[in-house]
C-alpha cells in the first residue's frame, strides 16, 4: 500500500499536531486574527507536510519547532494582511509641504539626520522594536515578530520612543 493518504497509525500523529500548532498559533495570534487561527494553523500544516514529503523525514512533532512553525505562519498572514506599500520611499527634500519651501526642506534633512543618529545610541533590542513600530506595526505586530509577549514589546517601543524624542530634543530638533 503505497497510496498518498496516511496509515490508521498515522492519523493520531497528525490530530496532535493540529492541537499542538492551534495551541501555538493561538498564543502568537494579535487579537485582529484571533478568527483566522483555523486557516492559519491550515497554512502552517500544509507547509509542514508538503516539507516532510520533499525531505522524505517524518513529521517533527518537537514543541520548539511547531512555535516557530506557527510564529511564521502568523507573521506571514499579517505581512499578507498589511497593505502593501510599493511606491518608493519619497526624499526627505519632496516630503509633504517641503518641495517649494528650502528651509523646510532644510529642517527634515536635519530631522532625518537626527533621528538616524539617535536611533544609533538606542540599545539594538528597543531599536529593532522602535524600528517595527515606526514602519506602522501595532504593539501586538512588534510583540510576535520580536517573539516576546506584549507587555515587553510595549515596554520596548515606549521606552525606545522616550529615548528618542530626548535625543531629538537634546540636538535642538523638534519633529
Amino acid at each position: 500500500m503505497t497510496s498518498g493518504a496516511p496509515r490508521a497509525s498515522e492519523e493520531p500523529d497528525y490530530h496532535r499536531l493540529r492541537e499542538v500548532l492551534a495551541r501555538c498559533v493561538r498564543k502568537a495570534c494579535p487579537p485582529d486574527l484571533v478568527s483566522q487561527v483555523d486557516d492559519i494553523v491550515q497554512h502552517a500544516i500544509a507547509r509542514l507536510i508538503k516539507r516532510t514529503r520533499e525531505s522524505n523525514a517524518p513529521l517533527d512533532l518537537r514543541s520548539g519547532y511547531l512555535w516557530r512553525v506557527a510564529n511564521h505562519a502568523v507573521i506571514d498572514e499579517i505581512r499578507r494582511r498589511r497593505p502593501r506599500k510599493e511606491d518608493p520611499v519619497p526624499d526627505t527634500d519632496v516630503l509633504a509641504g517641503s518641495a517649494g519651501d528650502p528651509e523646510r526642506s532644510v529642517h527634515d534633512r536635519q530631522i532625518t539626520d537626527g533621528i538616524q543618529a539617535c536611533l544609533a545610541g538606542v540599545a539594538p533590542e528597543r531599536r529593532a522594536a522602535l524600528g517595527l513600530y515606526l514602519q506602522g506595526l501595532s504593539i501586538p505586530e512588534v510583540a510576535v515578530a520580536l517573539r516576546c509577549d506584549t507587555k515587553r514589546a510595549d515596554n520596548l517601543v515606549y521606552r525606545g520612543l522616550t529615548k528618542l524624542r530626548r535625543c531629538l530634543l537634546a540636538k535642538g530638533l523638534r519633529p
